[in-house]
This record gives structure tokens, sequence and C-alpha cells, in this order.
């Protein structure tokens, strides 16, 4: 759920009131096409909203509605005169979403239904701080303004062989040098360590195998930190 709004003054927000509807009527649930043995319901059946019961409710009649708060993790900045978004989810994996209950003397299952909990702020963290995992390959072409390689994963052999042997993907990749910080360039045949911003040294890599420890930038492409030509160890510092 995104929401938007445009607040009154400026400063940090800690959390936020929701105001849901708590009608059963307003819920569908449905099981899926094939629940697990024991089920209280048959496949692909939608619950009656009389087996449903919304927890926290306030009101009465049809017109109940629940209230949610939704404490965040970290502070929401906002300005005044200036419209903000908030993004919330809900956690369906959460195990006091849905419960189901057998009433006294048998009868039809009850789901209880509890947005207290479940309802969370979606956080949206910086691409630029995930190192991604190290990427293996084969150089196929180095661009002609010399920013950037392309390679063709590898990937190891499963199960393992002995000895290791790899398995040429067929996923192609556009890694960029980074031209602001520099990335660092390991060449296992010269025994060299070198920082460069570019590719232009490098007219050689073209069909050289590459260990690389990269990570995202803000428009979503690849930028090395750690380079290794011929699957040399590499850290990112």
């Amino acid at each position: 759920m995104k929401f938007s709004a445009t607040p009154a003054f400026r400063g940090h927000l800690h959390r936020a009131v929701l105001t849901v509807s708590g009608n059963a009527g307003d819920i569908l649930l449905t099981t899926s096409s094939d629940p697990e043995v024991g089920f209280a319901a048959a496949a692909s059946t939608t619950i009656p909203s009389s087996q449903i019961q919304v927890q926290h409710t306030q009101g009465t009649g049809t017109n109940l509605t629940v209230p949610v708060k939704v404490n965040f993790d970290s502070p929401l900045t906002v300005s005044a005169t200036q419209s903000n978004a908030l993004d919330l989810e809900f956690d369906l994996a959460h195990p006091a979403f849905l419960v189901g209950h057998v009433p006294v003397g048998a009868g039809a299952t009850v789901w209880a239904v509890n947005f207290d909990g479940p309802v969370r702020r979606r956080t949206r963290h910086e691409l630029a701080r995930l190192v991604l995992r190290h990427t293996y390959g084969d150089v196929t072409a180095v661009s002609s303004d010399q920013s950037s390689i392309t390679i063709t994963k590898e990937f190891p052999t499963e199960p393992a062989a002995d000895p290791e042997t790899a398995v040429a993907g067929s996923q192609s990749l556009q890694i960029s040098a980074d031209s602001t910080n520099g990335t660092i360039f390991y060449d296992l045949d010269a025994k060299t360590r070198t920082v460069i911003d570019n590719f232009s040294s490098e007219g050689s890599l073209t069909g050289k195998y590459v260990r690389i420890a990269a990570r995202y930038q803000q428009d979503g492409t690849w930028s090395p930190c750690a380079f290794g030509r011929a699957a040399t160890s590499t850290t990112c510092g």
C-alpha cells in the first residue's frame, strides 16, 4: 500500500495509525489449489464471512473498523506543504495475521484475522550499500568507450566434481568501471594490483576469465569495487 499526504508541518514521524475496514464481508479468504492433508477446507474454497472474525474492531453492525498502529524502524522525514510518500505492506507470513480456531464442541473452523502486527512499513534499502556475491565469467567484449566490459556468467558444476569445473551460462552482464572512486584490478598473470577508472589499459581482457566483486549503482547498473583477472582472490574495501 502506498500513501501520500501533505502535512501542515515538517519534521520526523515515528509511527502511523491506519483505519481499515473490520467487516468480515469485506475480507476474501480463499484456500490454495493444493492445501495440506487435513486442512480445514477443501481446495480453492472461499471461506464464508460467517467463519471470519476480525480482531480489535470498533463500531457496530456493518460499520466496523480497525485502528492499526504501525511503528517505523526509522523516522519518516516529512516536509510541510509537500507530498510525502509512505509505503506499507501486509506481512502475510506473520504468525498472528491469520489463525484458525475450532469452536468448543466441534463445528466449522473460525478464522481470526489480526491486523495488529502484520502491517509494517516497507523498507527500501539503498541499493548502493549492497555488496553482491562474487560473480565469475568470461569477458566477451570491451565497450568502444572502454568504460565497461561484457561477461558471460559461469557457474560451478553441481553436484561438486573433482576436479572442480565450471558450467557456462547464457546470461550476459555489463560491468562498468567506477569512474569516480576507482576499481581495484588484480592481474594474476602479472601479479599486479592497480586502480582503474576505465578499461583503456586492459585491452587484452577479451576472452579472459574474471572474478568480480561489484555494487549496485543508483541507476541499477553494476560497478566493481574489486576485479580479478584469471579468478584471483579479491575483496571489497
